[in-house]
C-alpha cells in the first residue's frame, strides 16, 4: 500500500514538474528543442525576449523586471536604430541592477510610472533619428539632446529611485509637469566620469504653468547623491527646477548630498530649499545646514554672508545667537523667512523683506534701513539713522528707540505714528476694533491743500512741492501740474533724454531754463504762457498729445512744435524753429495733424521756418521743408530789418529803425506794397557797415540817435547842404543818404598858447572867406589852438558847440590835461565844477549864448582880469528882459566890454551859439584877460 501511494506521488510530481517547466518556457519565441533560450525581461513568471515585447505586455500595476544587461550602442554589433522604451501607465521598470546603455532612454507617459534600480550609463544620440521619434520624446533636433528618462507633459505621479546615471548626454532625469502632477526622485546616484562627453543637467523638473500663485501637486527630490561632472568645460546643473511653486505641498528638495551647489538652480524659490542636505556621499542624515545664501552661494555665519555677497542675504536657519555687521557703502536685500538673528548693526543701507522674525532680534541702524512687507512688525529696532517703513502688518511702534529719522509711507500700526515720522504727502487714518491705524498716501487734493504743486502722473505717483523738483527727479521724465503756477523753473539734473510737463487742465504762466545737461523739455496740454523760456530745445507737443503755449520772451537755440502743438511767439531769440505735420496714411490728402505758429514779435536767427513731416506722408512730399517765415507772422507785420543776420519784425518803418543796427538793412515785406518805394542809406563814417532801409513813398522817418567815434564829436547828419539833429522827422520821397559830421575832439590842444596874435600862413577852411565879420576872429581862434576845423577844410560857421567842448578849451586854457577821463569830456567837466566856471550839467548840450558868456565871465574872474564895468549898459536892448537871472552880472560885463554884440538891437541869449560867435567871443576874452 505504501510503495503503491509513494508511486502515485512520483507520478503526480513528475507530472507537476513537467507542467512548471512547460510554463516557464511559454515566452513570446518558443525554445527550439535542446537550445538554450535568454530573456531580457519578466513580468511575473512570465519571460519575454525583449524589454520592448515585456512593455507591450505589461498592464497597470505590473512590475517589468530586467532579467540581463542592454546596450543599444553605436559600437555593438547588432545595432540598428535608437531605441525608447515607452512605459505604460502604472506599470513599474524595476532594473535588478542591471546596465541600460547606448542609443536608448525611457520614456514615462503623461498619467505617470515608475523606473527603479536601473544603471543607465553612456547614453548617447549621435545618429540621425526620425521626425516622428524627435517630436514624440521633445528633442529639439535628430541629433543628441537625449535623456535617460523623459516624461512630457506629465499629469499622473512618476518615480525614479534607486538608479545610477552615468555619462548622459543630455539631461539624466527630464521632466515637464502640469500643476497636478506628483514626482518623486529618491535614492538615485547621478556622476559623470567621462571627461570627454557632455552633460547637460542631472535633474531638469520644468512646470509648464508659472509658479507665480500656482501651487502644484508634489515634488520630492531627496537622498540622492549629486556628484559634479568630470568634463571641466561643460556648463552643467544637478539640479535644475523651474517655475516651482513654494506653496507646492509636499516641496522636498533637501535630504541630498550635492558635491558643489553652484551648480544648482531653483528658480523663483531659491537653493535654500536644498537645505539641510548630507555633508559626505555616506552620510545617513541631514548635517550639512548653512545659515544663509545669495541665490548660488551658501554661507555658515551671517557676518560671512553679508561679506561675501554682492547684494542679497537670504536666511536659510535660525541665527539667533550670530552678531553681524553692515559696512558702510554696502547695500543688502536681507530677506528672513521665518528665521531669526541675534543683534545685525547696519552702518549701510538694509532694507528687509519677507516674513516676521522672532521677538529676540534686533536691528541697530546706524545707516539707512527699510522696512516693508510684513518683515518687521516683531523686530526690536535701535535706530540712530534713517528708518523708512514702506509697508506692513500691525507694526509694533514701541519697539522702536529713535535718536535718529522716521519716515513712514505705508503700513499698519497698533499705535498712531506720530506725525513727524510721517513722510511728506502721507496721512493716517484709524479703523477697525481694536483700533489700528493705516498710513497711505493722501489723494490729489489732500495734497494741494498740503502744499503740494505737482505729480509724477496725471492722478497719482510721487507729490512734489514744486514743478522744479518734479522736472529735476531723477526717477521719472514726466510732470503733472495739479495747481496753477507761476514758478521760474530752472531744469538742472542730468538726463540722457529730455523731460514733459503736462499743464494737466491748469494754468503754467512762469518761466523754464533748460540747462545744457538737459536735452530737451517737452511740454503738454494747453494754458501755458511762458514769461521767459532759455535752452537748447524747447518741443512742444506729441502726434496724438496737445499742446497750446505762449512764450512772452526767450532764449532758445530751437523752438520745436510738433504736429499737435499750437504756438504763439509774442518775443524772444530763436536759433531754429521746427515744425511738424503728421500723415497717418501716405493716401491721405491732408495730416491728421499740423503744427501751429503764430509770430507776433521776437528776434531770429534765420528768416526760414523748417517744416518736417513724418515717415508716413503721400508720395512725392519730401522729408523737410522750408518756408519763409513771413507765412506766420501776424499780418500787421510789414517790415522786416535784418541786424547783420538777425531777423525782426515791425509794423512801422520808424519802429525798425530804431532798433537798426549799423549795417542793418530794413525791407518792407507787406502784401500790398506800392510799386514805388525808395532806399534810404544811413553813412556812419566811423567804420561801421551802412545802413540800407527800402521805404515806401510817403513814409516818415526819424533820423538815428548819435553815434560814437574815438577822439570826434557827433555834429549831425548831413543831407544835401544841410546838417541836421539825431531825432529830426523826414518824409520819404526819394533815395536818401545820410552822412555823419564828426568834428575833431577836442578843438584846442593842451596849454596856452605863447601869443594870441600869431597868424597862420593861411586858413585852410573853404567856408571862412576874408571880408566876413567872422574872418578875423576864425583867424585868432585857429592860430592860437583855440579851436579847429570840424575836418582839414572846413570849420563850419554855422555848426555849433557842446557846453562839455567849451569846458575842454577853458580847462585846457587853464593848463589842465584833460586825457584819460571815464569819457573825453571828464577832466574837463570836473574841472569846471571845481572852479565855479559851471555846474556840469549837460555836456552834449548845446550851448547858448548866456552860457558861453557866463563861463567866459567866471573863467576871466578866475584869471585875475579886470572886471570893472563901463559903456553902453544892457538895459538898451530890446530882449533884455529874456537874460536869465544867473547871466545877468556876466551878460552886462560882456557887454561892457564888448566881448558880446547885439544882433539889430537884440542879444538873444538864449540863442544856441554858432561856432563863429564863439570865436569870436573867445577872441575878445582872451584880448580882455591878457
Amino acid at each position: 500500500m505504501k510503495r503503491t501511494i509513494l508511486t502515485l506521488f512520483l507520478a503526480v510530481l513528475l507530472v507537476a514538474v513537467l507542467l512548471t517547466v512547460g510554463a516557464s518556457a511559454n515566452s513570446t519565441t518558443d525554445c527550439p528543442s535542446g537550445d538554450s533560450c535568454t530573456h531580457e525581461a519578466e513580468i511575473g513568471n512570465t519571460h519575454y525576449d525583449t524589454l520592448a515585447e515585456a512593455i507591450s505586455a505589461s498592464q497597470p500595476g505590473q512590475t517589468i523586471e530586467l532579467l540581463e544587461d542592454i546596450d543599444n550602442s553605436i559600437e555593438s554589433e547588432d545595432y540598428s536604430a535608437g531605441v525608447n522604451y515607452s512605459l505604460k501607465t502604472g506599470t513599474t521598470l524595476d532594473g535588478n541592477g542591471h546596465t541600460i546603455s547606448g542609443h536608448i532612454g525611457v520614456y514615462i507617459p503623461a498619467d505617470g510610472a515608475t523606473v527603479k534600480d536601473v544603471k543607465f550609463e553612456n547614453i548617447h544620440n549621435n545618429t540621425e533619428v526620425s521626425e516622428a521619434d524627435c517630436k514624440k520624446y521633445g528633442w529639439e533636433s535628430k541629433n543628441g539632446n537625449q535623456s535617460a528618462v523623459y516624461a512630457s507633459g506629465l499629469t499622473g505621479k512618476a518615480v525614479i529611485t534607486g538608479c545610477t546615471f552615468d555619462n548622459i548626454d543630455w539631461d539624466a532625469i527630464q521632466i515637464t509637469p502640469t500643476k497636478t502632477a506628483e514626482i518623486v526622485i529618491t535614492d538615485n546616484v547621478f556622476k559623470h566620469t567621462d571627461a570627454t562627453s557632455t552633460q547637460l543637467r542631472y535633474v531638469h523638473v520644468e512646470y509648464t504653468v508659472s509658479s507665480i500663485g500656482t501651487a502644484i501637486s508634489g515634488l520630492t527630490v531627496t537622498d540622492n547623491q549629486f556628484f559634479t561632472s568630470k568634463n571641466t568645460g561643460d556648463s552643467f546643473c544637478s539640479i535644475g527646477v523651474w517655475r516651482v511653486n513654494k506653496n507646492t505641498d509636499p516641496l522636498q528638495l533637501s535630504g541630498n548630498y550635492v558635491e558643489d551647489y553652484a551648480t544648482t538652480e531653483v528658480s523663483v524659490i531659491g537653493i535654500g530649499y536644498l537645505f539641510p542636505a548630507r555633508s559626505t556621499p555616506d552620510a545617513k542624515t541631514d548635517d550639512y545646514q548653512p545659515v544663509a545664501y545669495n541665490g548660488t552661494e551658501v554661507y555658515f555665519t551671517l557676518q560671512d554672508a553679508i561679506d561675501r555677497t554682492d547684494k542679497y542675504v537670504r536666511l536659510m536657519a535660525d541665527a539667533a545667537g550670530q552678531t553681524a555687521v553692515i559696512p558702510a557703502g554696502k547695500t543688502i536685500s536681507f530677506y528672513s523667512y521665518g528665521h531669526a538673528i541675534g543683534t545685525l548693526t547696519n552702518n549701510g543701507d538694509l532694507t528687509v523683506y519677507g516674513s516676521d522674525l522672532a521677538g529676540s532680534s534686533t536691528i541697530i541702524n546706524n545707516g539707512t534701513l527699510s522696512l516693508s512687507g510684513n518683515s518687521a512688525t516683531v523686530y526690536v529696532v535701535e535706530n540712530n539713522g534713517t528708518l523708512l517703513i514702506t509697508s506692513g502688518v500691525t507694526y509694533d511702534l514701541s519697539k522702536i528707540t529713535n535718536n535718529g529719522t522716521v519716515s513712514i509711507t505705508g503700513g499698519t500700526f497698533s499705535t498712531k505714528p506720530a506725525d513727524a515720522w510721517l513722510a511728506p504727502w502721507y496721512k493716517v487714518t484709524e479703523s477697525g476694533s481694536p483700533v489700528v491705524y493705516k498710513v497711505s498716501k493722501m489723494n490729489i487734493s489732500d495734497g494741494v491743500d498740503a502744499g503740494m504743486v505737482a505729480t509724477s502722473g496725471s492722478s497719482s505717483g510721487d507729490y512734489y512741492k514744486s514743478v522744479a523738483e518734479g522736472l529735476n527727479s531723477t526717477k521719472y521724465t514726466k510732470t503733472y501740474l495739479q495747481t496753477d503756477s507761476a514758478e521760474d523753473v530752472v531744469i538742472s539734473t542730468p538726463y540722457e533724454g529730455g523731460r514733459s510737463l503736462y499743464s494737466n487742465k491748469h494754468s503754467f504762466t512762469g518761466s523754464i531754463v533748460i540747462e545744457d545737461n538737459c536735452d530737451f523739455l517737452n511740454l503738454l496740454g494747453s494754458n501755458f504762457n511762458l514769461k521767459y523760456a532759455e535752452g537748447d530745445r524747447l518741443r512742444i507737443g506729441f502726434y496724438s498729445t496737445a499742446a497750446n503755449v505762449t512764450i512772452q520772451n526767450a532764449d532758445l537755440n530751437l523752438l520745436e512744435v510738433s504736429a499737435s502743438g499750437d504756438c504763439t511767439v509774442e518775443g524772444g531769440y530763436y536759433g531754429e524753429i521746427l515744425i511738424h505735420e503728421y500723415y497717418a496714411k501716405r493716401t491721405d490728402t491732408e495730416p491728421k495733424y499740423a503744427a501751429e505758429l503764430a509770430i507776433n514779435g521776437g528776434y531770429f536767427e534765420s528768416n526760414i521756418v523748417t517744416k518736417k513731416y513724418t515717415d508716413i506722408r503721400p508720395e512725392g512730399l519730401p522729408a523737410t521743408e522750408e518756408l519763409p517765415i513771413t507765412d506766420f507772422l501776424a499780418p500787421e507785420l510789414v517790415y522786416e530789418l535784418n541786424n547783420n543776420g538777425v531777423y525782426s519784425y515791425y509794423k512801422t518803418a520808424e519802429a525798425a529803425l530804431a532798433e537798426a543796427k549799423p549795417g542793418a538793412v530794413i525791407s518792407y515785406i507787406g502784401g500790398d506794397a506800392p510799386q514805388t518805394g525808395y532806399t534810404v542809406t544811413i553813412k556812419y563814417g566811423n567804420s561801421q557797415p551802412d545802413t540800407i532801409v527800402n521805404y515806401v513813398e510817403g513814409t516818415i522817418i526819424t533820423l538815428p540817435s548819435a553815434p560814437t567815434k574815438p577822439g570826434y564829436i557827433f555834429m549831425g547828419w548831413k543831407y544835401g547842404d544841410a546838417t541836421y539833429q539825431a531825432g529830426e522827422k523826414f518824409t520819404v520821397t526819394g533815395d536818401m543818404t545820410f552822412t555823419a559830421v564828426w568834428a575833431n575832439m577836442p578843438d584846442i590842444t593842451p596849454g596856452t598858447p605863447d601869443a594870441p596874435d600869431v597868424e597862420p600862413d593861411a586858413l585852410p577852411f573853404t567856408d571862412v572867406h576874408e571880408g566876413r565879420w567872422f574872418y578875423e576872429a576864425v583867424k585868432y581862434v585857429y592860430g592860437a589852438g583855440i579851436m579847429n576845423g570840424m575836418d582839414r577844410y572846413t570849420f563850419a560857421p554855422n555848426g555849433t558847440l557842446t557846453r562839455a567842448m567849451v569846458w575842454t578849451m577853458l580847462a585846457r586854457l587853464d593848463g589842465v590835461d584833460t586825457e584819460g577821463g571815464a569819457t573825453w569830456y571828464a577832466k574837463a567837466q570836473a574841472w569846471a565844477m571845481d572852479k565855479g566856471v559851471s555846474d556840469g550839467t549837460e555836456p552834449m548840450g548845446n550851448i547858448t549864448r548866456e552860457q558861453l558868456v557866463t563861463m567866459l565871465y567866471r573863467f576871466a574872474e578866475m584869471n585875475g582880469a579886470d572886471m570893472t564895468q563901463g559903456g553902453m549898459g544892457i538895459r538898451e536892448y530890446s530882449d533884455y528882459a529874456e537874460i536869465s537871472d544867473w547871466a545877468l552880472t556876466a551878460m552886462a560885463w560882456a557887454v561892457n566890454n564888448g566881448i558880446i554884440e547885439g544882433d539889430a538891437g537884440a542879444l538873444k541869449p538864449t540863442s544856441t551859439c554858432t561856432r563863429a560867435e564863439a570865436a569870436a567871443m573867445f577872441m575878445r576874452s582872451c584880448n580882455n584877460i591878457l
